[in-house]
């Protein structure tokens, strides 16, 4: 008896090391196979006949060549690991492929169920109640995707866009609107820039205006503003950003905001704006001498090409104006020197006017600039660029101070645009 027990021992634990080596080496041709190598099916399944995952991915590619036999080894998958949507929804596209809708609609649906955030099924589950034509179940599975996984959203809002532009279908979106999702902003920032009908975008804007627990956000005002502006609607683009400003920004309001700096720069569709660049730095800080609390420092860093990037829009009535301001220059090293350009931007771009250049000027020096708005002209830029045009005269290095800038003007009202 004794060395039957020691046989059945020894047999028993060589039973469990071939178990072992079997599951661990169906383990290794599993991540292959996870990988996207359909060519490991067979190892998988050889050493673990039961391994969801090389049952599913078997189901999956006899479907594409006979159906009739996929749903054994899919309908395996599902009991093998209950959890896994996907064999599930296999399964749906048999059903639907031989006309059996119910069954399809239903194993979706248990689909759903089982892996309600998971985004590659989410997207998969849109995809096929918009072909069943249930564009609102189709939304709402765009809807957790998008909010499980945000970095599809360049690839989602061009579905959302077309749905917005649609009379019929945008009215789908009108909960999302009163009640945004984390993913709103985003989608509502590209509509306003990619949509082919403004009234698309009007559409969406009124919306959430209407949000009385979920109030516009700057950053959407700010998208529906520059979208008005694109489409040469700048009196009304004017309103509806002054509409969001606060009280402190209202304060230095004028025919040019901010004049004084004493407001961070924020790029405001009718504010002060600052392209990105490595080689400036600029910001409002307190400096002695200044008319307010602050002035704008423009700090160079060994710049070698032509700067342009300090502007704002303008929206002045045709008439004669006068620009003033003062400049200080601090270790300012620079041949061609810095100017001020207004130009008109719309209905055609033109050039208005252009200041002295700046140099080094190392106390506050004021100047002024005389310019004419021409009737017709709708929309006006102030903007900073480099005066030089050989290279050596674009190099600059140092700090350039501005502050108290105003335009007043000097003749009287002309009758409007």
């Amino acid at each position: 008896m004794l060395r039957l027990w020691r046989l059945l021992l020894i047999l028993s634990c060589a039973l469990l090391a071939w178990r072992a080596v079997a599951l661990g080496l169906a383990a290794h041709y599993a991540e292959q196979l996870a990988r996207g190598d359909d060519g490991r099916i067979a190892d998988v399944l050889a050493w673990q006949p039961g391994h969801p995952l090389g049952l599913y991915r078997l189901g999956v590619q006899q479907a594409a060549s006979d159906p009739a036999r996929a749903e054994e080894p899919l309908a395996r998958a599902h009991r093998a690991n209950p959890a896994d949507a996907r064999p599930l929804m296999a399964l749906a596209a048999l059903a639907q492929a031989g006309g059996d809708a119910v069954r399809a609609d239903t194993l979706m649906a248990a689909a759903d169920g089982l892996d309600p955030s998971n985004p590659s099924i989410q997207i998969r589950l849109a995809a096929y109640w918009a072909g069943r034509g249930d564009a609102e179940r189709a939304l709402r599975h765009l809807s957790r995707t998008l909010a499980a996984d945000p970095a599809r959203g360049p690839a989602l809002f061009p579905a959302l866009v077309r749905l917005a532009q649609s009379a019929t279908s945008r009215g789908l979106l009108a909960p999302y609107a009163l009640s945004p999702p984390s993913w709103w902003q985003a989608f509502f920032i590209d509509a306003a820039r990619e949509a082919d009908e403004l009234d698309a975008v009007r559409f969406l804007y009124e919306l959430r205006r209407g949000a009385a627990d979920a109030p516009l956000t700057r950053p959407e005002r700010d998208a529906f503003v520059r979208r008005l502006q694109r489409d040469g609607l700048a009196s009304e683009a004017y309103l509806v950003w002054v509409g969001g400003l606060s009280a402190r920004e209202r304060a230095h309001l004028g025919l040019l905001f901010d004049g004084s700096f004493e407001l961070p720069l924020s790029n405001a569709p009718f504010g002060w704006q600052m392209a990105a660049s490595e080689r400036v730095d600029a910001r409002p800080l307190a400096i002695p001498g200044g008319t307010g609390s602050r002035a704008l420092r423009l700090r160079f860093r060994a710049l070698e090409d032509r700067f342009w990037q300090l502007s704002q829009p303008l929206l002045l009535p045709p008439g004669d104006y006068r620009l003033t301001g003062q400049v200080r220059g601090v270790d300012l090293d620079t041949a061609g020197g810095l100017r001020w350009l207004l130009s008109c931007r719309q209905p055609r771009p033109r050039q208005l006017a252009v200041s002295e250049s700046f140099r080094d000027a190392r106390d506050w020096t004021r100047f002024g600039l005389d310019f004419q708005v021409p009737r017709g002209c709708r929309l006006q830029e102030l903007r900073l660029v480099s005066a030089g045009r050989r290279p050596f005269e674009l190099r600059i290095s140092g700090d350039l101070w501005l502050d108290d800038l105003k335009i007043s003007r000097t003749d009287r009202d002309s009758g409007g645009p």
